[in-house]
Order: structure tokens, then C-alpha cells, then sequence
């Protein structure tokens, strides 16, 4: 048993005592959640010796959704304290755990989160809260998604050795890293094209949470990585703490 709390979880607890009604607050529960790690898609397998190299099982992306509507329809819960300690997320995740959120804050309950470090993904998901709190000496790292395209025709030179394939249309690339140095037109044209649409959806995501424009968010992600103290000046968190 821990007797000593840390300060951030004192400090949510007095947010959230003063964000709830009268009601919510008599409930006198509030639902912890702390994601550190990967984030299933669905149970794994249960093989004893798999979870022995593994460690224990990550939650699944189902079973965090309902917990959350479960809570939403509990009147003992208030609200919740989402904990991130680097969680492993892509977008879709980020996104439908968003939407069980937003859920959950429509029945007026209170959602507040802390992270240590926000990442891409793990800052989109605290913009589903309303109370964001990062760490003490911490940092926005939200630079926006990358990709990187490994290509081998040169090593496979330098031992000797020629593929022979058959391409057939311009944008199949598949084939493109074992006979080429880098990528073609219509290949990079398609990346360019995948990376903007998840960028713009990640961009929406931000600027619906913070209740700022998409044109104030990019300003930002510019200038990102952000320390604690412009990232309480463009209002992109609500208080630090550790």
C-alpha cells in the first residue's frame, strides 16, 4: 500500500473536487486509468509460456472502451484521471478511445489527465480530457508523423546481386526497395499523400480538444518540441506539476 501520493495526484484530485457538481462530488469514486505500455487490439493468446517472456498482458483497445462507457453509466463514478506514461497508441486507437471520452464527459462527468512526456499520439489522446497536466521540466514532443523507406539495391550491388522482378504500374512499389536507391515519383507522391491525411486527422484531433483553430495548433507543431512553460502559454496544457 502506497501512503504517500504523489503531488500531480493530489493536485487532479483537488481539479476534479472543484470541476464536479455537488452530486458527482458525494459520489466520492473516480475511475484510474494508466496506460505505460502497448495497447491491444483484442485478447492475445494465453499461452503461460508466452506470457512468461512477455511479462503481463496489455489492455486491450475493447476492454478500455468498456470500462469507460461501464463508468459513464455508473452515478457512484465522478470522473476519471487518465494517466500516460508513454503509452504505445497509433491514431486509430487515439481515436476511438477519444470518442469513449467525449462519451463519457456528455453524462457531466470530468475527465482529467497527466503525462510525463506527450508524444504524438499520446498528447492527442490527453486533448480528450478536460484538464491536461504535464509533468514539471517535461516537453511537448509533438513534431508531427514521419515516415522512413528503406531501400537495399546498394548493399545488394556491393555483394553481387541483381533482382529480377516484374513491375507492373507506376504506383506498385512494393518491389522498389530491392532495385532501387530511393523512391520514385508516384511512390513518394502516395507516401506524401498517406502522411497528410493522417496529419490533418491528427491536427482536428488537437484543435477539437483545445478548443483552438487547426491554423493555432500547426503554428505549434512547427515550433515543437515544446517546453512546459510555451506549452502553458499557447494553452495546449492546463497546469504542470509532479
Amino acid at each position: 500500500m502506497t501512503l504517500c501520493k504523489p503531488r500531480w495526484v493530489m493536485g487532479l484530485a483537488m481539479v476534479l473536487a472543484l470541476a464536479l457538481s455537488g452530486d458527482a462530488l458525494a459520489a466520492k469514486k473516480v475511475l484510474r486509468i494508466k496506460l505505460d505500455g502497448p495497447v491491444a487490439e483484442s485478447p492475445g493468446n494465453d499461452n503461460p509460456f508466452s506470457m512468461l517472456m512477455a511479462g503481463q498482458k496489455p489492455p486491450t483497445l475493447y476492454g478500455l472502451i468498456q470500462e469507460i462507457e461501464k463508468a459513464g453509466k455508473d452515478a457512484d463514478i465522478g470522473g476519471i484521471i487518465l494517466v500516460l506514461d508513454q503509452p504505445q497508441v497509433g491514431l486509430a486507437h487515439v481515436e476511438e478511445l477519444t470518442r469513449a471520452l467525449k462519451s463519457f464527459r456528455t453524462a457531466g462527468k470530468k475527465v482529467l489527465c497527466y503525462t510525463d512526456h506527450a508524444s504524438n499520439s499520446s498528447y492527442a489522446m490527453a486533448c480528450a480530457a478536460d484538464f491536461v497536466m504535464l509533468a514539471e521540466n517535461s516537453e511537448l514532443d509533438i513534431v508531427g508523423p514521419h515516415a522512413e523507406m528503406e531501400y537495399y539495391k546498394g548493399m545488394l550491388d556491393k555483394l553481387g546481386l541483381e533482382m529480377e522482378m516484374l513491375h507492373c504500374g507506376a504506383f506498385k512499389s512494393a518491389l522498389e526497395p530491392f532495385v532501387r536507391t530511393e523512391p520514385s515519383k508516384e511512390a513518394a507522391e502516395n507516401i506524401n499523400w498517406l502522411l497528410d491525411g493522417i496529419y490533418n486527422r491528427w491536427v482536428t484531433l488537437l484543435a477539437d480538444g483545445r478548443n483552438q483553430t487547426p491554423e493555432q495548433i500547426k503554428a505549434a507543431i512547427d515550433t515543437a518540441p515544446l517546453l512546459v512553460e510555451e506549452a502553458l502559454k499557447r494553452k495546449l496544457i492546463d497546469s504542470t506539476g509532479s
